[in-house]
C-alpha cells in the first residue's frame, strides 16, 4: 500500500499555494505539478482523501505494477497521486487527437504509447470511454509541435485510435 493508511492524509496546496499537494498529520508533504488555476475546486481548507481516492489509488499502484514493474515506488507514488488528483480535481481539458498519428492496433490496456510527428510518449488512462480517453503523460516530457511541449504529468485526452496500446 502507497499510502500508510495509519495516517490521515489531505489534498492541500504547496508552500506557495501554487499546487495541489498532499499531506498527512505528520507534515510530510509531497508537492504535485497540478497548479492549483487549473482545478476544478480551490482549496482554502486541506480536504480529505476519501475512501474512493484511496481505491483508486489502489487500482492505479495495481495496473502500473503489472505493466510498468521496473517503476520505482517514489516514481510510482508520484504517478499514483497525480492520477488520482486529475480524476478528482482536473478541469475538463480539450482534445489533443491531431497531434497524434492513428493506430492499427486495438486492444485494453491501461498503459500506452502515443505518437507524435517528433517523438513517443507514455501515458496512463486514466478515464476512457468507447471512443476517447482521458491520459496522464509518463514521459518526462512530450514534443506535440514546434511551440508546444507537454510536461511530465500532463492531462490530455485523446481518441482511441490515436493509443498504441503496451
Amino acid at each position: 500500500m502507497l499510502l500508510d493508511p495509519m495516517l490521515v492524509w489531505v489534498w492541500t496546496t504547496d508552500s506557495q499555494q501554487h499546487n495541489l499537494a498532499v499531506s498527512n498529520q505528520h507534515q510530510q508533504v509531497t508537492a504535485l505539478t497540478f497548479p492549483v488555476k487549473k482545478l476544478r475546486q480551490s482549496f482554502d481548507e486541506p480536504v480529505p482523501l476519501t475512501l474512493e481516492d484511496c481505491q483508486l489509488a489502489e487500482y492505479f499502484s495495481d495496473q502500473l505494477s503489472q505493466y510498468l514493474p521496473d517503476l520505482s515506488k517514489t516514481d510510482e507514488l508520484a504517478v499514483v497521486l497525480h492520477a488520482v488528483a486529475a480524476v478528482r480535481f482536473g478541469q475538463q481539458v480539450t482534445l489533443k487527437s491531431w497531434h497524434f498519428a492513428k493506430q492499427r492496433r486495438a486492444a485494453s490496456s491501461p498503459v500506452a504509447l502515443v505518437e507524435s510527428d517528433y517523438e513517443q510518449g507514455v501515458v496512463l488512462i486514466i478515464e476512457s470511454n468507447e471512443n476517447v480517453s482521458t491520459c496522464l503523460l509518463l514521459t518526462d516530457a512530450l514534443t506535440l509541435d514546434d511551440n508546444v511541449t507537454l510536461p511530465q504529468f500532463s492531462v490530455m485526452r485523446v481518441m482511441n485510435d490515436r493509443l498504441l496500446y503496451l
